[in-house]
């Protein structure tokens, strides 16, 4: 996943290498959903605050007039605190989501283009190797294989009969 710091102090750098995979302006997005997400965090921490200076109110010299209207405060409170909660937690999901789609960044260097045809050769190094060759002794490698896995079962078989 991407780093958030970097994205909204490199907007325009981020959008750019973006725009090499073929993906436009998604720093915005992000800044706006992780805006978001932040916003609602804080607001269910100020409720959170505000709860708890309420709760360090209640006493046993309170009338019960008092203290049902404190009680009431409080729950309300806690509703704001849990609808708040729930909307943070849907954002961190949707941004987390979001950034997770996103492809990991390319080179500045890394030319643009839309498919693998649009690619440069810079340089070749070696020969191309006979694919078919490369098969063959792949299947000669398998069968190898396969060979002695059967003749170490046989040898199994042959030694649990006996025993």
């Amino acid at each position: 996943m991407h780093d958030l710091k970097f994205i909204r102090d490199n907007r325009d750098l981020f959008d750019k290498l973006l725009k090499k995979r073929n993906i436009n302006n998604s720093s915005k997005r992000i800044i706006d959903l992780h805006d978001e997400y932040l916003k609602s965090l804080n607001k269910t921490q100020d409720f959170q605050e505000k709860k708890n200076i309420l709760s360090k109110k209640f006493s046993p010299k309170m009338s019960k007039d008092e203290m049902n209207n404190l009680k009431n405060e409080v729950l309300k409170l806690k509703e704001n605190i849990e609808k708040h909660k729930i909307k943070s937690d849907d954002k961190y999901k949707e941004l987390t989501n979001h950034m997770l789609e996103i492809p990991n960044l390319v080179d500045e260097k890394t030319p643009i283009g839309e498919n693998e045809e649009d690619n440069k050769i810079i340089r070749t190094v070696g020969e191309k190797k006979n694919l078919i060759l490369h098969l063959k002794i792949i299947w000669k490698l398998e069968k190898i294989y396969l060979y002695s896995i059967m003749k170490k079962q046989l040898k199994f078989l042959v030694v649990d009969f006996l025993c």
